[in-house]
């Protein structure tokens, strides 16, 4: 009886002591190891270097004036270019009559012979490394009108065919395209240059009618980018009669009707049938 005790003590202490003598092994058997694999929540970002902007092949530019005075404004002006040799003939409008006496607008000049007569909608063929020039003309019919003139919008143009076989275009605003680094405002009657963008935002250029109903200008697109210093005397101008701090901020704060970016599509008059 006390042997069959004994051996059966004996074979319960074999048996619980390996688990005890793991028990009072190295705790750190019981710590959970880090995992190799990647975490379902880690997430890995890469940086990927933004790609120069390419200059837009085809495009136009929307030009306004205004009358500081009357607050009197139009915007209704374009000039650009298209990748096709019909550029001229086939996209560019006809300008309106006369403006009266106390209207204002903004007229250009084909000098190449395509059209003849004041065209609203001037568009040239593009040409690469050539340099271009838009010769146009504000009309005021106050004679004694400040005139604030800016560039109020860039569009890239992007063609296509629609249903009817017709060329059509859809446009984007951009306004940081390469293209416009090369761009600068002539004033033909004072020989005064000013750079199209400044620090980002459109430059405005005031200048006065001097008691003429005419003043000519010219829109140049250079080869490279213009390079010119811009003192605040070749923008800004005063009037006697006309506040100083009104004209700053007239020419600083030109709203833009149209937001930063946009697509749509619009149909120049009676676009010619694709060949």
């Amino acid at each position: 009886m006390h042997k069959n005790i004994i051996h059966y003590t004996t074979f319960l202490f074999l048996l619980i002591l390996p688990g005890w003598m793991t028990g009072c092994d190295n705790t750190s058997e019981y710590i959970a190891q880090p995992s190799t694999e990647p975490s379902e929540t880690e997430v890995v970002r890469t940086v990927v270097p933004k790609p120069p902007q390419q200059k837009s092949a085809a495009w136009y530019i929307r030009l306004n004036v205004e009358n500081i005075q009357t607050g009197q404004r139009f915007n209704g002006a374009k000039l650009g270019v298209l990748d096709r040799d019909d550029a001229t003939q086939a996209y560019s409008l006809k300008a309106f009559g006369s403006i009266g006496n106390s209207g204002i607008d903004l007229v250009f000049q084909d000098e190449t012979g395509s059209v003849s007569g004041d065209q609203l909608v001037y568009y040239r063929q593009s040409e690469n490394g050539v340099r271009q020039e838009w010769p146009f003309t504000v009309r005021s019919g106050d004679s004694n009108a400040t005139i604030a003139l800016q560039m109020e919008g860039f569009y890239a143009l992007t063609s296509y065919i629609d249903s009817e076989d017709r060329i059509r275009f859809t446009e984007t605003r951009i306004m940081d395209d390469p293209v416009l680094a090369q761009m600068k405002l002539v004033d033909s009657e004072t020989g005064k240059e000013v750079p199209a963008m400044r620090e980002g935002k459109p430059v405005v250029y005031i200048f006065d009618m001097s008691g003429k109903q005419t003043h000519h200008f010219k829109w140049v697109k250079e080869t490279e980018p213009v390079q010119m210093s811009l003192s605040s005397n070749q923008v800004f101008s005063t009037k006697v009669g006309l506040e100083k701090s009104r004209v700053r901020q007239s020419a600083t704060n030109v709203p833009l009707r149209v937001s930063l970016k946009r697509t749509k599509t619009f149909d120049i008059t009676k676009p010619p049938k694709a060949e």
